[in-house]
C-alpha cells in the first residue's frame, strides 16, 4: 500500500498504463476475463481477471485516484477452454 502502481505492478505496467490513464481522465473501466501475465506465479503464467476501475474524485470533482474491484477468473476461463476441446 502507498507505493506507485508502476512499482507494485511493474511487470504489467505496459498493458495497464492506458487503462490507468483513461481512468485518471475520469473514464471508468470494466473488463471481463482480461488475460494478465503476473510475475511470481510460475504455475499460472497467464491469469484472467474481471475487474473495474472507478475514478475517485475530491470535493472539487478532480480525479485523485481510483478504486479497483477485481476477481480472478482463471479457473473458470480454463474450465471453459477445456470444455471446448
Amino acid at each position: 500500500l502507498g507505493k506507485p502502481f508502476t512499482e507494485v505492478w511493474a511487470e504489467i505496467w505496459d498493458q495497464f498504463e492506458p487503462l490507468v490513464r483513461e481512468t485518471m481522465a475520469g473514464n471508468p473501466q470494466h473488463f471481463i476475463d482480461l488475460p494478465v501475465a503476473l510475475g511470481g506465479r510460475p504455475d499460472i503464467p497467464l491469469g484472467y481477471f474481471t475487474f473495474s476501475y472507478t475514478p475517485l474524485r475530491d470535493d472539487k470533482g478532480e480525479v485523485v485516484g481510483f478504486y479497483c474491484a477485481s476477481t480472478e477468473t482463471t479457473a473458470a476461463v480454463r474450465a471453459r477452454q477445456i470444455d471446448h476441446y
